[in-house]
């Protein structure tokens, strides 16, 4: 897959060290995360999660990641991540963050529709599906908006409680 992914307004490039500031601002505020599944992180557990970033280029195999840092092109700022688990060949799984400050400016929807549009071709993919807290209904709906259907409810999603599980076949 191409990098940087670029689109109007967004590059989605792969992490780089100095990226730690930019993502402890949305690491750190329990607003974002509370739908995301890692707890509100500090400045050091933010540099291991970094660490384990910077290797997550490609995603051959099932479990494995590709994860590109959102960064707004105008600023240079690093404003969320999306990011793609491989679940078998033709099949992945399909997660975003956006700080705070950003939300309601459609930057989550161009982040996602980017990497859906550079990864579905590169990866051979025929199947994308996302988890959702069910409470989550931004983010719903922006994946609806996007193709995805919802499937139902899955004890194994991001909390306890269950997620939605959406699907978007290509």
């Amino acid at each position: 897959m191409p990098d940087p992914l670029l689109s109007e307004r967004l590059e989605l490039r792969t992490h780089r060290v100095d990226d730690l500031d930019d993502l402890l601002v949305f690491h750190s505020d329990a607003e974002v995360i509370r739908y995301i599944p890692w707890p509100v992180r500090t400045r050091d557990e933010t540099a291991v999660a970094l660490e384990r970033k910077l290797g997550q280029v490609v995603a051959r195999e099932s479990g494995e990641w590709i994860v590109r840092a959102i960064v707004e092109r105008t600023t240079g700022v690093v404003i969320g991540e999306v990011l793609l688990k491989r679940e078998d060949a033709t099949t992945a799984e399909i997660g975003y963050v956006i700080r705070r400050d950003r939300w309601g400016h459609g930057l989550a929807s161009e982040a996602v529709r980017t990497m859906i549009e550079a990864a579905v071709p590169s990866l051979g993919l025929t199947e994308l599906v996302a988890m959702v807290e069910a409470e989550n209904h931004d983010s719903l709906r922006l994946l609806e908006r996007l193709g995805f259907k919802r499937l139902g409810f899955s004890v194994s999603g991001v909390q306890d409680d269950g997620a939605v599980r959406l699907t978007r076949r290509i």
